[in-house]
């Protein structure tokens, strides 16, 4: 008995000038179906064809005919692993090298038991043994194969120590600059801000900047962004020198 199945159609329509879209749902069988992706397919319209074969399955999983003549057209374009997704619930179907891609898909695409159902859009939510199997064995391999290469081209730095006191000498230059300007509008209200104060707050906050900055370009350095690093490197030596220079000529004791 032939199978019927819905098939979605998008058409456009005028209403009072207006271009309008609207969803036909009809009723076609599955010869009639297959014979209109063909027809694309012969045209050279390769993925309107597969298009129209997959809304199919996605609308009925159940199709079993029409999930075999996708998972041919993807075999035939020398996809492996789009024809192990699409062929794998066909009994005996699938190769080993489509098992194997698909094993590699579903690990890159982080698929695990849950998510097989949807992914593969298998007719119930009852994951088949041949996917299980898949999963737990060369899919899992692969996932742990992903995850080491990962590791290996972007290892975890080491923050510590350089991290941390990154992280507090900038946390201390903004407690100077934004307390130090508190501080010294305070003093100013009392009449006791002087030139020698204001002058000392500025030091210690510029020497503090000059510290972040040399310990921002040892931390930038031992990541790959070398640019940063010398960056850094340059405004601490500036910072520094201007502070240095500063102290030695006594500008804070005027």
């Amino acid at each position: 008995m032939t199978r019927v199945h819905a098939d979605i159609e998008v058409e456009a329509a005028t209403f009072l000038g207006f271009s309008v879209f609207c969803v036909r749902l009809s009723r076609v069988d599955d010869e009639q179906l297959l014979g209109r992706a063909a027809e694309a397919w012969s045209h050279g319209q390769q993925s309107d064809a597969l298009r129209l074969l997959k809304d199919a399955i996605r609308l009925d999983p159940s199709l079993g005919s029409v999930r075999r003549v996708l998972a041919d057209r993807y075999r035939e374009m020398g996809k492996p692993d789009q024809a192990g997704r699409w062929g794998i619930t066909l009994d005996g179907w699938t190769t080993d090298v489509e098992r194997d891609r698909l094993a590699r898909l579903l690990a890159a695409s982080g698929i695990d038991e849950s998510q097989a159902a949807r992914f593969l859009v298998l007719p119930d939510s009852r994951v088949p043994e041949s996917v299980k199997e898949l999963l737990q064995g060369p899919t899992a391999v692969y996932r742990n194969r992903f995850r080491a290469q990962l590791r290996e081209e972007y290892p975890e730095k080491d923050r510590s120590p350089l991290f941390v006191s990154t992280s507090i000498l900038w946390v201390l230059f903004v407690i100077t600059s934004v307390g130090g300007a508190y501080a010294i509008s305070g003093f100013a209200v009392f009449g006791l801000a002087s030139s020698l104060l204001a002058r000392t707050i500025v030091l210690i906050g510029v020497g503090i900047l000059a510290m972040a900055l040399a310990s921002s370009a040892a931390l930038t350095a031992t990541m790959t962004a070398k640019g940063w690093a010398a960056g850094w490197a340059l405004g601490s030596l500036i910072v520094g020198a201007v502070t240095v220079w500063t102290s030695a000529s006594g500008w804070a004791l005027r």
